[in-house]
């Protein structure tokens, strides 16, 4: 086997590392996102705030339940814009996987007939 023969039949797998170390990256971007304690924090502010509300010790507004309406709503666009795009990131991998499933397939076809079948 050549050189060349041995290039063609690795050149699927080298797609495939890249491909995964691309989808390990912006896995760790994605996660580097969300920061834990933050998240206690903010949890923690707007439990008191609720009690404060609840309990009478602040009256909202209308301007202030229409800001919270408003913040709401644009916060869920953006998660949903952001499941959006992850889903397209995961069809063109695996798109990409099954176009290299398909190469490693016509590799093998071509190195074998070069050989003969054994």
């Amino acid at each position: 086997m050549t050189k060349k023969d041995i290039l063609a039949f690795i050149s699927p797998s080298i797609v495939f590392v890249i491909v995964g170390a691309m989808a390990f990256s912006t896995a760790a971007d994605i996660a580097r996102r969300h920061n834990v304690e933050q998240d206690k924090t903010d949890q923690q502010q707007f439990d008191t705030f609720i009690s404060d509300v609840q309990s009478g010790k602040r009256q909202l507004t209308t301007g202030e339940m229409l800001g919270f309406i408003k913040r709401s709503h644009s916060i869920s666009e953006s998660l949903w814009q952001a499941d959006a795009d992850t889903g397209i990131m995961m069809r063109e991998i695996g798109w990409i996987a099954i176009g290299c499933i398909l190469l490693q397939v016509a590799v093998i076809v071509r190195v074998a007939k070069k050989f003969g079948k054994p």
